[in-house]
């Protein structure tokens, strides 16, 4: 398999039959896409946890990390508008905390 970029991804995904609230709830077949092996690395939001839902999935035979950007309401469940897929990289940080 080639190895694709994010970008790449992001078309494929928007291309494909997968429904964009499938893809980020991970509510299909990872084959259906054809990508290799996907792995969700990340996920915050929903309930009791403010308006903000996301996402973050690894695609392992491209090094490829994608995030899937949502909002979430109570009343409509979680929600995805527009450019809602970004590429994402790992990043390290050091916190100081004084307790």
């Amino acid at each position: 398999m080639n190895k694709l970029t994010g970008q790449e991804i992001i078309a494929k995904v928007k291309e494909s039959k997968v429904d964009i609230d499938d893809f980020a709830w991970e509510n299909y077949d990872h084959e259906e896409l054809g990508l290799g092996e996907i792995e969700e690395i990340e996920q915050v939001g929903g309930e009791g946890e403010g308006d903000h839902w996301h996402s973050v999935k690894l695609f392992k035979d491209h090094d490829v990390y994608l995030k899937v950007v949502g909002y979430y309401a109570s009343h409509d469940g979680t929600s995805f508008y527009g450019d809602c897929i970004h590429e994402v990289k790992p990043v390290e940080r050091t916190v100081t905390f004084y307790e």
